[in-house]
């Protein structure tokens, strides 16, 4: 920020315009006490980023096919054993 930034947004402040209802005070602070944390293989999925990556959106697409695939593959093996 330049110091011209830093001199309007003082401003901005001291008119009182940077502030917010107590409601929404208090419903940012409950949502973050109920947010959990992200797990460890997420962030390192997407780098630390909050914003997903093609390769974690690739990643994700890739293990639901491969799982879908593994519960056709045993419905099949499933029927042909019923089928004796």
């Amino acid at each position: 920020m330049t110091q011209h930034d830093d001199a309007t947004i003082s401003d901005w402040l001291a008119a009182g315009q940077g502030r917010a209802r107590t409601e929404a005070l208090d419903a940012a602070l409950a949502a973050a006490r109920s947010t959990r944390q992200r797990p460890a293989w997420a962030v390192t999925l997407t780098d630390g980023n909050f914003a997903e990556r093609g390769a974690a959106v690739s990643l994700r697409h890739g293990i639901i096919v491969l799982a879908a695939l593994a519960l056709v593959g045993g419905w099949m093996v499933g029927l042909r054993l019923v089928g004796r």
